[in-house]
């Protein structure tokens, strides 16, 4: 419901959640700006979050290169990317992941460039 993601919103630094069905399986994204839009339009605290999510979501194999899953995530404007294989969920990437990984390459090499 729109309570349990308001809950975890106030509770965590959390900004984008991804939303599974009762199995585990991803079904859709919910930002914090839907969340907020969605209570701003009046919808109940009890309001399913079918209601409100983007049941879109941007489905990547664990090979794609790095550079790749930025550019669909820029193009879509998507809050996430998610991981899969074989059917399974193997988690999320999103562009703070990327721009941390990228900052610590470039100071693993010793501040040479990413």
């Amino acid at each position: 419901s729109l309570r349990d993601a308001v809950d975890l919103l106030l509770s965590s630094q959390v900004r984008s959640f991804l939303v599974v069905d009762p199995f585990g399986k991803p079904v859709g994204s919910l930002s914090r700006e839907q969340l907020i839009e969605a209570l701003s339009a009046g919808k109940s605290l009890l309001s399913p979050l079918v209601h409100v999510m983007d049941a879109e979501l941007l489905q990547v194999s664990p090979t794609m290169p790095l550079h790749e899953g930025f550019r669909l995530l820029q193009e879509h404007q998507k809050p996430f990317l998610i991981v899969m294989q074989g059917g399974h969920l193997l988690g999320i990437v999103d562009t703070e992941n990327i721009a941390e990984f990228l900052l610590v390459r470039q100071a693993l090499m010793g501040g040479r460039g990413a």
